[in-house]
Order: structure tokens, then C-alpha cells, then sequence
């Protein structure tokens, strides 16, 4: 399995019922790639990736950072690799990469108003609804077929569907909720099918070719396996299974 991973390590609460969320996510797209020297912020040894990406948590101008498990080197860096790398590979293997992410989410009321609910991150409510990037996210670990939990998701009001993951930093967040603060990390079902067996298909709710992936090396793996799930014990990667399999769902809905 390749190694892919999301490490959440600061959660700061805010005014106003927010909540604002740091973490690291692993792009693969620019391991062992070389970078600008002018945007290296320092060079440390740390005995893991995770005191690596702790570092650059707590550094603001940290923006993302390069460890290399072999040698045990951290590399902090002022920039994402995208604005910042080449297309020659660094003289060594074994170079991994990491982009901070920073966001802003919500709590959502359990009445009509629009005024947030105030929280802490210890009083995290995973029964209630949380607002991510423009959108509203509830989970049930109740473990259910893929239609099963189709018609869960509807049956909410206002109606919502099976959680559709378009980016990097939902997935993240999937991880996020299901796992960081609900600390109920399993294969939660994502809305589509995948009839034909390839890493190509179309999104149940808004019927739009998936722009953004995360499977897992191998999969889809087998063609009777039409269903997909996220696995937010191993960083959300994906794989197809069959569909009448029981899983927890993340139902999401539009603001």
C-alpha cells in the first residue's frame, strides 16, 4: 500500500462557534522533486514525519514540508511545490511531501436560525451537523448497505445525499471528522458507482465526472465491486467493494 496520510495536528477554537484546523496532506505528485533553494526555511533531523509535520504546524511560515524517511531529514519550506518546483528529482530517494492546509468550519444549529452554536473542540458534537468549505456534513456510524444509506441521507431535513468527496482537503476533512474528532475511523461510502472497473465515474448527486481521486494502489481492484468507500484508517484512501456491504456514511448536504 502506498503510504498516504493526513496528520491533523492543530485544532484552535475560535469566536463565533468556528473553528480553524491545521493540518498536513500528503501529495505524492511532488515526492523526490527538487525545489527553489530561496524558499527553504530550515533543515532539521526529527525520528519521524510526524515531528516533521509538527514543526511546520507551529511555524507560520511554514507551508509545506519534505521528509526523507531514510535519512531522517526534515525540510521546511515557504511555499507549496506547486509554485516552487522543478522537474529534476532530488539526488537521493526516498523523499516524502506534505502541504499545510489551514480552514475555517462550523457548527450548524439545531434550530432555524443562522447563528452558530458555540463549542470548544473538547465538546466536539459528532451527532450534529459540521459546516466544511461551503457545505454541511453529518455522520452516522451505523453501518448500512450503499442504497441503505442513500435513504438515510434523503430521509434528513432538509434532504441531503451520501457524502460526493471533489478535493484533497474534503477528503481531509472526511478523515478529519470521522476519525480526528469523532474518533470512528472506518470505510465510509462515497455517492457513486464505478461500473466499469477504472478510476473514472460520475457522482450520483451532481452528476459530474469525478475531477479528484485517492485510490489506493490497486484498486478498483474487481469489476463485481461497483461501490466506493473512503478509508479514513489509512488517510482516506479509496477501493471499490460490493455494494450490499454494511458501512458507515457521511451524508452531506448544499449551504
Amino acid at each position: 500500500m502506498e503510504w498516504t496520510t493526513y496528520l491533523f495536528l492543530v485544532f484552535i477554537s475560535a469566536v463565533r462557534g468556528e473553528f480553524t484546523s491545521i493540518f498536513l496532506v500528503r501529495n505524492s505528485s511532488y515526492d523526490n522533486k527538487a525545489f527553489i533553494a530561496s524558499k527553504l526555511i530550515s533543515t532539521s533531523h526529527y525520528r519521524s514525519v510526524f515531528d516533521c509535520a509538527a514543526d511546520c504546524a507551529k511555524n507560520h511560515e511554514c507551508k509545506s514540508t519534505t521528509f526523507n524517511a531514510d535519512t531522517h531529514i526534515c525540510q521546511l519550506l515557504s511555499a507549496h511545490k506547486e509554485a516552487i518546483s522543478n522537474t529534476t528529482t532530488k539526488k537521493t530517494t526516498g523523499w516524502v511531501y506534505f502541504e499545510k492546509l489551514i480552514t475555517t468550519y462550523d457548527v450548524m444549529p439545531t434550530t432555524s436560525t443562522t447563528t452558530a452554536v458555540t463549542v470548544s473542540p473538547s465538546s466536539f458534537d459528532c451527532s450534529q451537523w459540521h459546516y466544511f468549505n461551503g457545505h454541511w456534513y453529518f455522520m452516522d456510524s451505523t453501518p448500512r448497505t450503499f442504497n441503505d444509506s442513500r435513504t438515510f441521507c434523503a430521509s434528513k431535513s432538509p434532504s441531503a445525499y451520501v457524502i460526493e468527496v471533489n478535493s484533497a482537503a474534503e477528503n481531509g476533512w472526511l478523515v478529519n471528522l470521522t476519525s480526528t474528532q469523532c474518533h470512528a475511523a472506518k470505510e465510509y461510502w462515497l455517492n457513486a458507482y464505478n461500473l466499469n472497473n477504472t478510476k473514472l465515474f460520475t457522482w450520483l448527486e451532481s452528476n459530474t465526472t469525478a475531477v479528484y481521486n485517492n485510490w489506493e494502489i490497486g484498486e478498483p481492484s474487481h469489476v463485481a465491486e461497483t461501490c466506493i468507500v473512503s478509508d479514513t484508517m489509512y488517510g482516506g484512501e479509496w477501493a471499490d467493494i460490493i455494494c450490499a456491504y454494511l458501512r458507515p456514511v457521511v451524508c452531506e448536504k448544499n449551504s
